[in-house]
């Protein structure tokens, strides 16, 4: 049935599975030449008509047959080989194009509306009878971020054209590019105000390798936090009490306030302060150190500090989670009321959060005074910080040695990063490269990148 008065006309809809199966009509105008010649036939019959007539409708009945073959008996579908992708990764998917049917595929064509940066799969390929196409598409993660494969279409038909046969797949599969590692241009931070795994006099929110004491079993605690040999002496369920680690507890904090970002791509305070922070939280969990992030983007994000290798997943997804400073501001445009992201603000609404004893690192651009002023309120409730600036500025002009002078005034440990110097990124954590090689002189081919996906 023709629902529009412009081409392609649906003439039949399907499904399977997941995909969304229509046969279009392309060109109407060989449906008018038959319909004429059937009237011209049937006016006046003669050879000729009868010969056109035949070969006319013999060419539709093909082209209509071959069509509905495709939709019943072709399928196609689409695999990521890697669920981690980090910046720098080459991410392979999988193509098959299947034809079960005895007419061959002369042409499929795959469109595809992913909106990863720099990738795209559309690609035209064949198949024979009761054949199988396979292939792979690969491409480099250029940016991190929350992207999506798909939706993405197959079409394909018969060899004159007049029908078109659409495959379209509307699901979107979700994508997370965790952002890159690098090389910090500046020492190590230091431990603290307690050097070593020492405990402090307060209970932690969360399980710590330290329990320095016991209480009454309460409804609702975790049976494997029981302690069984005070238990057997006191004749009741005791619990552990787990103490904080002031030395290995960690809190990062990244300034996400869009006003005080700048510069484009890459170079952006923006996200050099993310590299920072992933590349820092990957340090601190390498000694052993419990990491903790704390994000507004405009709603507050709290990932509890751990120690761990799938810890450090957890932290660089949400880092790559985190949108930029236009698309924050847009929120917050189109938010029912303005919503405060100032460093000050997130600072003031922590003190809520930290406890006595912890660490925090707070990665900002920001010269603004009042979050200085913050933090010196935290310090007076024994809070240990280091500050790591993000300067936009080139070298010869840096904009917030001022800033660096009144924490160092405070007694702050301050480091700077620069936007305008690259830092040297590391090799992805992914493990997804793929063979390459090359051809010397004499013919002998030799690996120039491994495999290790």
């Amino acid at each position: 049935m023709l629902r529009s008065l412009h081409p392609p006309w649906t003439i039949w809809q399907g499904r399977d599975g997941d995909g969304e199966i229509a046969i279009e009509l392309q060109h109407i105008t060989p449906l008018v030449c038959t319909a004429v010649l059937l009237v011209a036939h049937l006016a006046s019959a003669t050879p000729v008509t009868a010969v056109l007539l035949a070969a006319a409708l013999a060419m539709i009945a093909v082209s209509a047959l071959w069509a509905w073959q495709m939709a019943r008996h072709v399928r196609a579908e689409r695999r990521l080989e890697a669920r981690r992708v980090q910046v720098g990764d080459v991410m392979e998917e999988r193509f098959a194009l299947r034809n079960e049917s005895s007419l061959p595929v002369l042409w499929a064509e795959l469109t595809d509306h992913s909106d990863v940066p720099g990738y795209n799969a559309s690609v035209v390929r064949a198949a024979d009878s009761n054949g199988e196409m396979l292939w792979t598409n690969s491409g480099t993660a250029a940016r991190r971020g929350e992207f999506h494969l798909g939706p993405w279409s197959v079409e394909s038909g018969d060899p004159l054209g007049l029908f078109v046969v659409r495959l379209h797949y509307p699901q979107a599969h979700p994508l997370l590019v965790y952002p890159p590692l690098a090389d910090l241009p500046f020492p190590p931070l230091p431990h603290g105000a307690s050097p070593g795994p020492s405990r402090i006099n307060l209970a932690a929110p969360l399980p710590t390798v330290n329990a320095g004491q016991v209480r009454a079993y309460e409804l609702g605690d975790p049976f494997r936090h029981i302690h069984w040999p005070t238990t057997a002496r006191h004749d009741e369920l005791m619990v552990k009490m787990f103490d904080q680690e002031a030395s290995a507890n960690v809190w990062l904090v990244i300034d996400t306030d869009p006003a005080v970002q700048s510069g484009q791509g890459d170079s952006s305070t923006e996200e050099v302060g993310v590299i920072v922070a992933a590349s820092l939280a990957a340090d601190l969990l390498r000694e052993g150190r419990t990491v903790g992030l704390v994000t507004y983007a405009p709603e507050r994000h709290i990932t509890w500090p751990a120690r761990s290798t799938g810890h450090l997943w957890t932290v660089l997804g949400e880092l790559a989670r985190l949108p930029n400073a236009n698309a924050r501001l847009q929120a917050t445009a189109a938010s029912q009321g303005p919503q405060e992201l100032s460093l000050a603000h997130v600072l003031n609404q922590m003190a809520r959060l930290l406890r006595a004893g912890s660490n925090l690192v707070i990665i900002s651009p920001s010269n603004d005074p009042a979050w200085m002023s913050a933090l010196a309120q935290l310090m007076w409730r024994q809070i240990t910080p280091v500050v790591i600036l993000i300067d936009p500025a080139p070298e010869g002009r840096p904009t917030l040695s001022h800033v660096a002078a009144s924490l160092a005034e405070q007694g702050v440990a301050c480091r700077s990063v620069r936007c305008d110097v690259p830092l040297k990124v590391r090799p992805a954590l992914g493990r997804t490269r793929r063979w390459e090689f090359k051809t010397l002189a004499t013919g002998r081919a030799i690996a120039t990148m491994e495999s290790v996906r």
